[in-house]
């Protein structure tokens, strides 16, 4: 793709995000997308059909974030790739994503519109870790309903009381998976 493209859906996909800082995503309209993004309005809708497909987009870009966070760090703390620890570094992505304005927790609970893009956002995640680990992630059950009830279940799981995610949630999020990870659900453990 020829830079000048990249750097102008880059530019968008900014805009878009500082003005999730500012409100909702359904006050927001094209034309301050392009004033933000110093973007016309043709050029916007060169590369997208609307808002909605620019918040699409925005999405595929985080989870290509998430993958590119999750690889440095296994270079820094898993070289050798352990299998436990791969899950930690996962699971630590993610959590590093809840701090985003895009999928922050008071965003999903104001718009929920959200939802199925964070939704889709953790399943991709875990897709693209699956494909790194095919044997151990052997489950007993539908791979996309458990990969759903990871998702929202970890989320749920952090989200269960009123305030922010603490270290402690988090560790104890970290002790679920792992338990999960070795239990009887996924089929090398059995």
């Amino acid at each position: 793709m020829d830079k000048r493209i990249i750097k102008t859906k880059k530019g968008l996909r900014e805009a878009l995000k500082s003005l999730l800082d500012e409100k909702p995503f359904d006050k927001i309209n094209v034309t301050e997308i392009c004033a933000r993004s110093q973007t016309s309005r043709v050029t916007f809708y060169t590369y997208y059909n609307d808002k909605y497909d620019l918040l699409t987009d925005l999405y595929h870009s985080l989870a290509d974030e998430a993958q590119e966070s999750f690889r440095r760090r296994q270079k820094s703390n898993n070289p050798q790739e352990s299998f436990d620890k791969s899950i930690q570094n996962l699971l630590d992505t993610i959590l590093s994503f809840e701090d985003n304005s895009v999928f922050s927790a008071a965003r999903l609970a104001l718009e929920h519109d959200f939802i199925p893009i964070y939704h889709d956002f953790l399943l991709d995640c875990i897709r693209r870790f699956e494909i790194r680990y095919p044997e151990q992630m052997q489950s007993r059950y539908p791979v996309q309903q458990l990969n759903s009830f990871i998702a929202f279940g970890l989320w749920g799981f952090l989200h269960s009381h009123p305030g922010p995610v603490t270290e402690k949630d988090k560790a104890d999020a970290r002790m679920l998976i792992n338990d999960l990870v070795n239990s009887r659900i996924f089929g090398g453990n059995t």
